[in-house]
């Protein structure tokens, strides 16, 4: 029993803090719970337990900002990326995971701090800028599962206010979502292991995503772009310790 309610308590707070990213940024989710569920629920389960969540998240963030979406410019996104994931299969038959990860780690803290260091890009939501961003996250979510980040920084620089930043992002990334999440049913994922932690983490994500959203609201400006920023720099860094773990 001691063992039960400390597992709830310590997945409680591992969920309460994803939220509370995911709500204030509109990302981050996967990169705090992945690694910290997978200790407890081992990574295939931790996987689809996260991308669950994820999708609740992302429907709970997305409501209240829902007019805020693009949809023309999301659309081109998202169907782009969803058209580039078999070239980054064959990426990733023909080349090491551990390099592409190196390359993509490397290019998203490069962007990320260049643009911490007050750097800035002239992208525009332009009818080519959505597809080639949408193609190079679709590269890299078939190559190495990492498809935020590209859409994050491209928004970013684009220079879009947060409420406009959470909304696209969400936008896409609740696309994504559902998607896999289909894939994970058709392939039998969804074990009754997976719906014991489903069923553990929703307190916590519906707790911090209502915290993370409260203090969206209250961040200035040019404090959540620093934010994002810091963020897409962790996960670049991840990604490049993921990627030398696996060399």
């Amino acid at each position: 029993m001691e063992a039960s309610l400390y597992w709830l308590l310590i997945t409680f707070l591992i969920t309460a803090a994803a939220g509370i990213a995911q709500g204030l940024t509109g990302f981050g989710f996967a990169l705090i719970a992945m690694p910290l569920l997978g200790a407890s629920l081992g990574m295939k389960s931790a996987v689809v337990v996260v991308v669950i969540l994820s999708l609740l998240t992302n429907i709970a963030i997305l409501a209240p900002v829902r007019r805020h979406v693009q949809l023309g410019g999301m659309w081109l996104l998202i169907g782009s990326s969803f058209a580039a994931v078999p070239l980054g299969a064959w990426l990733l038959a023909v080349a090491p995971a551990a390099v592409l990860k190196l390359a993509a780690g490397l290019l998203v803290c490069a962007f990320a701090i260049i643009q911490l260091r007050g750097a800035s890009f002239p992208i525009r939501g332009t009818r080519l800028s959505y597809p080639l961003t949408g193609a190079l996250s679709g590269v890299l979510n078939g190559s190495i599962s990492l498809s935020g980040p590209p859409v994050a920084l491209f928004l970013s620089a684009s220079g879009m206010d947060k409420m406009r930043f959470r909304a696209n992002l969400t936008f896409f990334a609740l696309a994504l979502n559902i998607v896999t999440v289909a894939v994970y049913f058709g392939q039998g994922l969804l074990t009754v292991e997976v719906l014991r932690g489903c069923l553990a983490g929703i307190p916590g994500m519906l707790a911090g995503v209502v915290i993370g959203i409260s203090l969206a609201g209250k961040v200035a400006e040019s404090a959540f772009k620093r934010l994002v920023l810091l963020f897409l720099t962790c996960s670049g860094m991840w990604t490049l310790i993921s990627g030398l773990m696996t060399l």
